[in-house]
C-alpha cells in the first residue's frame, strides 16, 4: 500500500522448510500524507478515503511459501501512536 513509508524493523523469526510456513514480525510506519488511496481491479472503484491521523502498526506475520514464492500471508495487529518504540531497540 502507497500510505506505508516505512516497515521497520522487519525480523524473521522462524521458517519450516517442510511446511513451508514463515513467522515474522514487523512495525508498519504510517504518516497517512495520502488522503486516498488507489483501487485497482474492483470495477466502479477507482480510489477510497484514508483520511486518517498519522499511526503504526506493530504485526505478526505468518507466511505460506510455495515454489520459491509467497502464496498467503495471514497477520494481525494493533494501532498505536506513530513513531511508537517497536521493543526490539
Amino acid at each position: 500500500m502507497s500510505y506505508i513509508k516505512k516497515i521497520e524493523p522487519r525480523r524473521v523469526e522462524i521458517a519450516d522448510t517442510e511446511t513451508g510456513l514463515v513467522f515474522g514480525l514487523s512495525q508498519f510506519r504510517q504518516p497517512m500524507d495520502e488522503k486516498t488511496v488507489k483501487i485497482v481491479g474492483v470495477p466502479g472503484v477507482e480510489s477510497v478515503d484514508m483520511n486518517f491521523k498519522p499511526f503504526d502498526l506493530p504485526a505478526a506475520h505468518i507466511f505460506k511459501v510455495q515454489d520459491g514464492r509467497i502464496h498467503e500471508i495471514e497477520a494481525m495487529g494493533t494501532m498505536m501512536p506513530y513513531n511508537s518504540k517497536t521493543g526490539w531497540e
